[in-house]
């Protein structure tokens, strides 16, 4: 497949089997020169500053256009993975999670939720206790570790318990690693 399906609004056609692998991926860009990617990875002090869910060839995102699809071949060319989780998922989760991400796909990024998150590790600085993002957007607008953490939480994987604006790269990490289910396994 080209990236020209990208622009005709249609998700990747993957052929089911008995079981469908979803990863989730943690990376960082391969250029030292992103000065948006240090900033994030400072604010989080953590080795990556996206989160992306790959589905086979392809990898659905909230990048700076906002929710898109793309190449996984030209997502590892731009990306290093540092971290990375695979979902065995059923075949009604895995239609869902299609229907899901057609209906979040071209959502916009979120950049004032990203600001609110270094208000709040900011103001953490100072002695500040929060748990929530001063900037709540909902689901009109989403950031990377916000969208794979809605879809995940819409297919039942995890439960709600935190509020998906809250969740940088870091937070989600860390969430999936306490997550007690069988069917999500890091892989490295």
């Amino acid at each position: 497949m080209t990236l020209k399906l990208f622009k005709k609004d249609r998700p990747p056609i993957i052929e089911f089997r008995k079981a469908f692998t979803l990863s989730v991926y943690f990376v960082r860009p391969w250029s030292n020169w992103d000065l948006y990617a240090w900033a994030i990875r400072l604010f989080i002090w953590a080795p990556y500053c996206h989160t992306a869910i790959g589905f086979k060839d392809f990898i659905f995102e909230s990048v700076a256009r906002g929710a898109v699809w793309t190449s996984l071949k030209r997502f590892n060319a731009k990306n290093k993975v540092i971290a990375k989780f695979d979902i065995q998922l059923n075949q009604t989760q895995y239609t869902k999670l299609c229907a899901l991400c057609k209906t979040v796909e071209k959502t916009p990024y979120d950049w004032r939720a990203v600001m609110g998150l270094a208000m709040t590790r900011l103001r953490a600085l100072f002695g500040s206790k929060s748990t929530t993002n001063v900037v709540q957007n909902g689901r009109r607008y989403m950031f990377c570790s916000e969208l794979a953490y809605i879809l995940l939480c819409d297919l039942g994987i995890l439960d709600a318990k935190v509020q998906s604006d809250f969740l940088d790269p870091k937070r989600f990490l860390r969430y999936l690693e306490a997550a007690k289910d069988a069917r999500i396994v890091r892989k490295f």
